[in-house]
């Protein structure tokens, strides 16, 4: 199963590239838990069932311009998916454009996203995955 596992979390992350939150929840599980980047001050941090992760990505407008996942590995780890990639954001109130790393631990259940995990650092990441840069 976990090729598809790979092939969910991909989907998953082109649907929130375009913005289409209907299509990423379609690969939600309704008991799924979310963890927010804990380098955003102020975030809830945690968020559990469908309607509470798809109130969370339709706000994002409200803050973001634009915000674009750019896997750069993605690591197939049977019920568990690591990716390690970077993030693009514009916020609303202007700026520069922000591009930093995300790295997030995507675990699966009867093939839904059941919990995603995004780490502070690559190190804590690899480290989840029982893994070594």
């Amino acid at each position: 199963m976990s090729e598809e596992n790979v092939e969910v979390v991909r989907r998953s992350i082109d649907a929130f590239n375009r913005g289409d939150v209907e299509a990423m929840v379609v690969d939600v599980h309704p008991e799924v838990e979310g963890t927010d980047d804990p380098r955003v001050p102020g975030a809830p941090h945690k968020g559990r069932g469908r309607a509470k992760v798809k109130r969370y990505f339709e706000s994002m407008s409200r803050y973001w311009e634009s915000v674009r996942l750019a896997p750069e590995r993605v690591i197939d780890l049977g019920d568990d998916v690591l990716v390690l990639g970077r993030m693009t954001a514009r916020s609303r109130r202007g700026g520069p454009e922000i591009e930093r790393p995300l790295d997030q631990m995507v675990t699966l259940r009867d093939g839904k996203i059941i919990r995603n995990r995004i780490f502070s650092t690559r190190a804590e990441a690899l480290e989840a995955a029982g893994l070594e840069e």
